[in-house]
């Protein structure tokens, strides 16, 4: 009974909720926020970073200007957790090393939407800029040997 209850009330609501996104009016503003986990692994000489365990987030705010032009400001980042790797010197002399990465990106932002529809089809674009960290430190026998902090833009 509950699931006929839950399809009826789908049912009477589904117009109300298919009207309530059908048009795209100029001042129309649009409030988007993500959170969930980074999904990437990568290697550098032998050094992995970005093990999918961390955080990843963003936020994008948007105005229609134009019945088919949007513009706004958006802002993500992914904070990868510390990952650590088994490497050798030149010498074979063994040792740890702990990789730190965070990536964040801060842009303009706009949407050209194609059609006026329900369904709407957009091509995203802007500009902006990126900022990543990446830090390294080497160990052995828990003393640290050296440690290098690098961030580009």
């Amino acid at each position: 009974m509950k699931k006929i209850i839950a399809i009826m009330a789908v049912l009477m609501f589904a117009p109300v909720l298919a009207f309530a996104q059908t048009g795209l009016n100029v001042g129309d503003s649009f409030l988007s926020l993500s959170i969930g986990e980074p999904d990437a692994k990568n290697e550098i000489e032998n050094s992995q970073w970005g093990n999918k365990e961390g955080v990843s987030f963003g936020v994008q705010y948007l105005r229609t200007i134009a019945p088919v032009l949007a513009f706004g400001v958006e802002a993500n980042g992914n904070l990868f957790s510390k990952t650590e790797n088994f490497a050798w010197d030149s010498y074979y002399n063994f040792f740890t090393e702990e990789v730190e990465t965070s990536i964040f990106n801060f842009m303009l932002a706009g949407r050209l939407y194609l059609n006026r529809h329900a369904a709407r089809v957009y091509v995203p674009f802007g500009t902006g800029v990126g900022i990543s960290r990446f830090e390294i430190s080497a160990r052995k026998n828990g003393s640290i040997l050296g440690k290098e902090k690098e961030t580009t833009t």
